[in-house]
């Protein structure tokens, strides 16, 4: 079980190393003995990591279907094939096969992969893999999504019609700010004084939502109508999803669920991991935990940034993207003894991995080591027999929001491992 914060407060008290930095991310992931060694050395004695391959060029690897080849790379970094392809590209097929790589397609795609990774296409995944190697490094489950859409001055803002596959979304109550050029929150506004006002009510139409790298924010990329020059031009720019409601076809409201089963329960996971496991929402968690009031618990630090996850996922089931919306979700999913009934070994086991995974990715925490799934089963509530004190350190507050035990904003939903 991954050590938490209250364990390594205490252990660093025991051996009086007040001034020895815990960095939970990292430390959840030692054993005991390392812990201990760690404090009371100073923090001088660190775990030795154990071989492994480069993580960014592991997780490319996978991508590329090479992942049986990770072994042989142990020894290789990133930075170094990079290196080598720029000063003797010739020599870099057959370092490969030196290695052990004996296919020739397989080094051949290597090669591409590094290539890419050499010069980057600008927007590619390849290039934020790159700009941000050393966070994914740190944190090897989380990732970064690719941007398109890229504007490279002003007159690529305007265009004269939008692409065809397109979505509706409504500004929300509290407004809307200025869209940027890019995806990435500080890449500047658009052509300020000239772009309308997306104030309330206002319907937009966008084709393209990611995950920025710069902040934890699920952006959408829309199109805005050029009412100055009524010459049927838009202006194209990304928003915040959280200043949007995505709508229907026909502009009508997405309908939420009086019952959500097996299926809606699954796929507000599938939305949480996705959110959870971006390199810039776990490198906000571990901001908030550094920095939080003591006074404060964890559930109470890290909510605005889960509403960051949580909002687009309740809104797309028809939900508002507030804590009241994840409380009528909650309130909406069948009884748990219902569901256990309908379910198979393998759908529980989908669905507990994936509730425990997710807890752990809220908090900035590997999702590595989680419990034996099929250990819970049958028990009355599922979340109990997950350890919460030991996952979160605070009296469960991380699974009860995520299980739902208790939901801030209002009421109680009995725990199931499809929480949110």
């Amino acid at each position: 079980m991954a050590l938490t914060q209250d364990f390594l407060e205490e252990l660093q008290a025991e051996y009086l190393a007040e001034d020895v930095p815990i960095d939970l991310a990292t430390m959840s992931l030692w054993t005991e003995d390392e812990a201990r060694a760690y404090f009371e050395s100073g923090g001088e004695d660190l775990p030795k990591p154990p071989p492994s391959c480069d993580p960014v060029l592991s997780g490319l690897l996978e991508e590329a279907g090479l992942s049986h080849l990770t072994e042989l790379l142990i020894s290789e970094t990133l930075d170094g094939l990079v290196e080598l392809m720029k000063t003797d590209r010739a020599s870099f097929l057959p370092h490969l096969k030196e290695i052990g790589i004996k296919l020739l397609p397989e080094r051949q795609a290597i090669r591409d992969i590094v290539k890419n990774v050499a010069n980057p296409p600008m927007g590619s995944k390849m290039e934020f893999l790159v700009k941000y190697k050393d966070e994914l490094a740190k944190w090897p489950w989380t990732t970064v999504e690719a941007e398109k859409f890229i504007v490279e001055g002003d007159a690529d803002i305007m265009v004269s019609r939008p692409s065809k596959k397109l979505r509706k979304y409504m500004v929300r109550d509290s407004g809307c700010k200025a869209p940027t050029k890019g995806r990435e929150v500080l890449s500047g506004t658009i052509m300020n004084g000239t772009v309308p006002d997306l104030v309330k009510g206002t319907i937009v139409v966008g084709d393209d939502e990611s995950w920025a790298c710069d902040s934890p924010d699920l952006r959408v990329h829309i199109y805005i109508p050029n009412t100055m020059m009524d010459n049927g031009t838009y202006f194209q720019g990304w928003v915040n999803f959280m200043e949007m409601t995505p709508l229907q076809d026909d502009e009508s409201p997405i309908p939420c669920k009086e019952k959500s089963e097996y299926a809606e329960q699954r796929q507000i996971q599938h939305w949480f991991e996705r959110g959870y496991k971006q390199v810039s929402f776990c490198r906000a968690a571990n901001e908030v935990m550094k920095s939080k009031d003591p006074t404060m618990n964890t559930r109470e630090a890290l909510n605005p940034l889960w509403l960051k996850v949580r909002g687009p996922a309740l809104a797309y089931l028809g939900f508002k993207p507030t804590m009241k919306g994840l409380d009528a979700f909650m309130a909406s999913r069948i009884p748990e003894e219902e569901l256990d009934r309908l379910m198979t070994d393998e759908d529980y086991v989908a669905l507990t991995d994936a509730h425990n995974r997710i807890v752990m990715m809220m908090q900035g925490m590997s999702p590595a080591r989680i419990p034996d799934a099929m250990a819970t089963r049958g028990k009355k509530v599922v979340d109990e027999t997950y350890n919460a004190d030991e996952a979160a350190g605070e009296e469960g507050e991380v699974v009860a929001e995520e299980g739902g035990e208790e939901a801030e904003g209002g009421g109680k939903a009995e725990g199931a491992p499809s929480a949110t």
